[in-house]
C-alpha cells in the first residue's frame, strides 16, 4: 500500500523534540494505521519492526494528535485530511475511507477534514479527463499508474474552480496535495517547475488559453495588471497579509517563523529589492519572491534567533545576493 508522507515534519519544532525512538513509532504508526486512520498497536510487533522497546504510554509524546476511542484503539486526528482532503462518496478511492469509519462507529463528519475542498468531479468527468489527457501528470509531466491519478481544478475549487472539463486536468496524488487551493502558476514557481512548459499543457488539454485562468483567478497570485493597479492606487497596502505568508510558508519549506521574519523584512524594506548597484526593484510576485529567498531567510532568521543579529537591523540586508 502507498501512502503520502508530510516531508515537513522534520522542520516542525514537535517532531524535532522527539527520540529517535518516538519517531520511528510515529511512522510506524502512520504506517500501519488502516484507511480511517485508526490502529490497535500491537506492542510486541512494534517493538521487534522498530528495534526498540515501545509501549502506549510513548503515545503521549504526540499530545493530540493520536486519541484513544472508546474500542481501545487509537486515532490518527489528521490521517485522513492529510491523505484524502475532503471525503466525497462520489469518488471510489474514498470508499475503503468510508467502511473503515462505519466499522469504527465513525463517519466522515467526525474526522478531521480540508473544508475549503469542494465537492469532487463525478465518475463520469473523471473519466472523460482521463481520456483525454491519458495518465499523465499535467505539472511533472510522467507517466501515472492508476493508484496515484487526481484529478485537479486547474483553478482551484476553493476559489470557485467548476468541475468541469475546460478546468480539470489529470495530475498526480502528490501534486494535487501539494497545490492545494493555489493557482496553477503560483504552485510551479514553488515547485521549481517550468511555467511556461506547464501552461503550454494545460491550454492544450483544456482547449482554454492559460490567460483566462490567470485573469480568472481571484487568489493569492490574482492576475499582475490588478496587482499593479492596486499599487497604484493604494501605496501604502501590503504585497501580502503576513497570515497569507505564515499559509504559503509550507510551500516554499519555511516554517511559519521564517516566514515572519521574510515578512517584516519585506515589509520594512517597502516591498522593495535593493542590488549590488544600489537600484530597487518593486516585488510584483510576493511567492515568487519568498521561494527565491528560502536560503537566505534561513540563514538569517537563525543568526536573528541565535542572538548574533539585533532586532533593530532586521530590515538592513535587502539585497540581491544571497537570494
Amino acid at each position: 500500500m502507498k501512502r503520502f508522507t508530510e516531508t515537513q515534519k522534520w522542520e516542525d519544532t514537535w517532531y524535532r523534540k522527539l527520540g529517535p525512538t518516538q519517531k520511528l513509532l510515529w511512522q510506524w504508526i502512520c504506517d500501519k494505521c488502516d484507511a480511517a486512520g485508526v490502529i490497535e498497536p500491537d506492542w510486541d510487533l512494534a517493538s521487534f519492526q522498530i528495534g526498540e522497546n515501545v509501549d502506549e504510554a510513548m503515545l503521549s509524546d504526540f499530545g493530540t494528535r493520536v486519541v484513544a476511542l472508546p474500542s481501545g484503539k487509537f486515532h490518527v486526528v489528521k490521517f485522513v485530511q492529510f491523505q484524502y482532503g475532503k471525503l466525497s462518496r462520489a469518488c471510489k478511492p474514498h470508499a475503503p475511507v468510508f467502511a473503515a469509519l462505519a466499522r469504527h462507529g465513525m463517519t466522515g463528519d467526525e474526522v478531521a477534514q480540508n473544508e475549503a475542498f469542494r465537492e469532487l468531479a463525478d465518475d463520469n468527468i473523471r473519466r472523460k479527463v482521463i481520456e483525454r489527457d491519458g495518465k499523465r501528470c499535467i505539472y511533472f509531466d510522467r507517466e501515472l499508474q492508476d493508484d496515484e491519478i487526481a484529478i485537479d481544478h486547474v483553478h482551484p475549487r476553493s476559489k470557485g474552480g467548476t468541475a468541469t472539463l475546460d478546468n480539470l486536468v489529470v495530475a498526480s496524488k502528490e501534486a494535487n496535495i501539494r497545490k492545494w487551493d493555489f493557482s496553477a502558476e503560483e504552485f510551479c514557481r514553488a515547485a521549481g517547475l517550468d511555467w511556461k512548459a506547464v501552461a503550454q499543457r494545460i491550454s492544450k488539454a483544456t482547449g482554454k488559453p492559460i490567460e483566462a485562468f490567470r485573469a480568472g483567478d481571484k487568489g493569492y497570485l490574482g492576475s499582475l495588471k490588478e496587482k499593479e493597479k492596486d499599487k497604484d492606487t493604494d501605496k501604502d497596502k501590503d504585497l501580502c497579509t503576513l497570515e497569507q505568508a505564515k499559509s504559503y510558508a509550507p510551500m516554499v519549506r519555511l516554517t511559519p517563523e521564517e516566514a515572519e521574519f521574510w515578512w517584516h523584512t519585506r515589509k520594512k524594506a517597502g516591498w522593495t529589492i535593493s542590488s549590488a548597484a544600489g537600484s530597487a526593484r518593486k516585488i510584483t510576485s510576493w511567492q515568487s519572491d519568498m521561494a527565491t529567498a528560502v536560503d537566505w531567510v534561513k540563514e538569517r532568521a537563525a543568526k536573528r534567533k541565535a542572538g548574533s543579529r539585533p532586532e533593530s537591523n532586521l530590515g538592513d540586508s535587502t539585497s540581491l545576493e544571497g537570494l
